[in-house]
């Protein structure tokens, strides 16, 4: 675990119980990550305002600009993953529900994939409010930098939650490329 996400875990963040599904197919953990990364963009677009400095607001919409591209990447991992699930749905005759044989295969650690979740969101909303609050560019910098940290360490810790397969290797690759 990184030293970010060490000291995100030693914050007090409220939890909010239940307001994330978890991902039962991969094209949901892309959606999920979609989400995640739109809600990202948006405390950076936020503490792309409270730049006192134009390199500043340079660096942070930069970031942005990054986000924009992951965020088309994942749209396109999401569509091909969809129409895989579909594939496969119509090639069993229609008889195949892939996300009820996952909820059986997780069903022993869902509660901690919901609860990650769950913090997740959470810990998202205290950024949000804390990217309001502040103003020094170091600081901004600094909450910037452990945004990035913390999604990935979460997208590390659900796929170690779920069995080999499609969702675990889209958990990856979204920590991969950030």
């Amino acid at each position: 675990m990184t030293e970010a996400a060490i000291k995100m875990q030693n914050t007090n963040t409220t939890i909010v119980k239940g307001t994330i599904s978890y991902p039962l197919s991969a094209s949901e953990a892309f959606k999920l990550g979609i989400g995640v990364r739109t809600a990202i963009m948006n405390v950076y677009a936020s503490l792309a305002e409270k730049c006192s400095t134009n390199n500043d607001r340079a660096v942070i919409n930069n970031v942005v600009t990054q986000d924009q591209e992951k965020i088309a990447t994942l749209e396109k991992e999401f569509d091909f993953a969809l129409n895989c699930e579909v594939g496969r749905f119509y090639a069993a005759g229609g008889t195949l529900l892939e996300t009820d044989e996952m909820a059986r295969k997780i069903s022993n650690t869902s509660q901690l994939i919901q609860r990650n979740l769950d913090n997740c969101s959470a810990h998202i909303s205290s950024l949000t409010k804390e990217a309001h609050t502040t103003s020094d560019s170091q600081e901004i910098m600094t909450l910037a930098s452990r945004i990035n940290e913390y999604v990935k360490d979460m997208y590390l810790r659900l796929a170690q939650f779920y069995p080999q397969g499609e969702i675990r290797r889209a958990f990856q690759y979204m920590a991969d490329i950030g």
